[in-house]
C-alpha cells in the first residue's frame, strides 16, 4: 500500500482539480502577514506549511464562481489533515471528504 502525502503540495492541488473542476485551484505563497489575515491568525500552528527557502506559508486558495457569492478559501495542511481523519483513510474517501469541507 502507497503512502499518501497529506500536504499543501502541486500534486494536491492537481488532485483537487479533478474532483472540484467548477473551482479555480492554486497553490498560493503568503507572507506571514497575508498568511494571518487571509488563513490562520495563530500562524506559529501551521510551522508546516512554512518554506524556509522562500519565508513563505503555502496554502491552497480555492476560488468560487462569482455567482456563489463566495468568499475564497484557503486550505493548510491542517485542514487536510482534518479531512484525512474524518475520511475512510483511502485516497477517494479523502477526496471526497475535501470536497465535502470545501463545498458551498
Amino acid at each position: 500500500m502507497s503512502k499518501l502525502n497529506i500536504k499543501v503540495t502541486n500534486p494536491m492541488v492537481r488532485a483537487l482539480k479533478k474532483i472540484m473542476p467548477n473551482y479555480k485551484i492554486a497553490l498560493v505563497k503568503l507572507t506571514r502577514a497575508q498568511y494571518g489575515c487571509l488563513v490562520d491568525y495563530d500562524v506559529y500552528r501551521n510551522e508546516v506549511d512554512y518554506d524556509w527557502k522562500t519565508c513563505r506559508f503555502k496554502a491552497i486558495q480555492i476560488i468560487y464562481p462569482s455567482e456563489d457569492y463566495a468568499c475564497d478559501k484557503y486550505l493548510t495542511t491542517r485542514d487536510l489533515s482534518y479531512c484525512f481523519k474524518q475520511s475512510d483513510r483511502t485516497l477517494k474517501g479523502f477526496l471526497d471528504e475535501v470536497s465535502a469541507f470545501c463545498g458551498i
